[in-house]
């Protein structure tokens, strides 16, 4: 008897690799290990947002992100030719990096103005601005403005009535215009100046 080639009905099909679940990114605390059956059932959200996250957390990541963006900003170009001339021989250095402020204000508040005379929420890591963030603000209609730290988080004091609005970032213009609209809350962003 002559053998006869395998025929392609009786090849074998080839394992398949098993499929890699792909993680999904949140906002709140990180996902249990892979047993969604015994996942606890969580409690309703307490915001509007399709995500479920808190005020404080939404603003958070977004405070991280626009911070990350502004520490990124400070970094050299990544093309930076290693033979180029130093900034010290002739080429003209740029110019002291902008901030921004980026200031929520609670529902009521319709414009800067309006926060006149009032205390503004601001967070010991952004003390050091205070001098900018205050000249910001008179410049933006808002004088007498009186930046204050408190016990808890300026996002905090917002959201529980104690201030009409807190300073929750102080970055660079391009991470100021994409920290996100917080439900409930509007933003403002006061250019700082150079001094």
């Amino acid at each position: 008897m002559t053998p006869r080639p395998p025929q392609l009905s009786e090849a074998k099909p080839a394992a398949a690799e098993p499929a890699i679940p792909l993680a999904k990114w949140s906002a709140a605390a990180p996902a249990p290990a892979q047993q969604p059956e015994t996942r606890a059932a969580t409690a309703p959200p307490t915001s509007s947002n399709p995500s479920g996250a808190s005020v404080q957390e939404q603003v958070a990541v977004a405070t991280a992100l626009a911070e990350r963006i502004t520490a990124l900003s400070a970094l050299p170009a990544p093309n930076a030719k290693a033979d180029a001339a130093p900034r010290s021989e002739g080429i003209a250095t740029s110019a002291p990096s902008r901030l921004v402020a980026v200031l929520m204000v609670k529902p009521g508040v319709r414009s800067i103005s309006d926060l006149r005379g009032r205390i503004v929420a601001i967070d010991e890591r952004y003390a050091a601005a205070h001098n900018k963030v205050t000249a910001g603000m008179a410049a933006a209609g808002a004088s007498d403005v009186q930046l204050m730290q408190g016990q808890g988080t300026a996002i905090n004091r917002l959201t529980n009535g104690e201030v009409p609005a807190a300073i929750v970032a102080v970055v660079v213009p391009e991470a100021a215009d994409a920290f996100p609209e917080i439900a409930g809350y509007k933003t403002f962003r006061v250019p700082l100046p150079t001094m």
